[in-house]
């Protein structure tokens, strides 16, 4: 189920299985050696941790999904916690043996390639939401602290300069205004915004 796989004959012996009881903490170094953990049962949620301590879920593992992929060629560790969900069953192929079959076959090499750019564009993609989450909330009082009573927005400044003055980018601001009057919380006349005065 996994193409990165499709050109490698794994020898079962490299293999380690481990079971996760839910809430365990998950880590892909085992007895000083790295390995790539292939989720074969159950889920693991992936968080960030801030610096504050916090920890901020950014997606979650299911069946046939990988974690410590992403980072054969870099020492340092990724700064995020691994936990199990559910009761989860891992399998662990040592990133030496992968990354000597990636050094050895091209299709391997492109498999890899195209791993890894889906899960950049997952996380661009998850860094996108978390900021419009925010935005969100610097946009709407702007909007609430600019209007008159008629709900009319004074705008002083151009959309794309309003964008830069609160520091998230001009496709985030059009999103977000093309969400407020989907939700009826907005509406616009020619290239004037008003507001509905319910709106938080």
């Amino acid at each position: 189920m996994i193409p990165l796989f499709d050109y490698m004959n794994i020898d079962s012996s490299i293999i380690i299985e481990k079971k996760l009881r839910k809430g365990q903490m998950v880590v892909d170094t085992i007895n000083g050696q790295e390995y790539v953990g292939i989720i074969t049962k159950g889920c693991i949620d992936v968080y960030s941790v801030a610096l504050d301590g916090r920890e901020l879920k950014l997606s979650t593992l299911h069946q046939d999904d990988m974690f410590g992929i992403c980072n054969l060629y870099v020492k340092n560790d990724l700064e995020t916690v691994l936990k199990a969900s559910q009761p989860t069953i891992v399998r662990f192929i040592p990133k030496a043996y992968l990354k000597q079959a990636l050094a050895t076959n091209p299709k391997i090499l492109e498999s890899y390639l195209v791993l890894c750019n889906t899960k950049i564009q997952f996380l661009l993609r998850r860094i996108e939401e978390l900021t419009m989450q925010s935005s969100s909330d610097r946009i709407l009082m702007y909007l609430e602290t600019h209007a008159g009573k008629d709900g009319k927005v004074e705008m002083s400044i151009t959309r794309e300069e309003l964008a830069t003055q609160l520091g998230i980018s001009k496709s985030t601001l059009y999103r977000q205004f093309a969400r407020y009057k989907n939700e009826n919380m907005i509406y616009t006349n020619h290239s004037d915004i008003y507001i509905r005065r319910e709106i938080k």
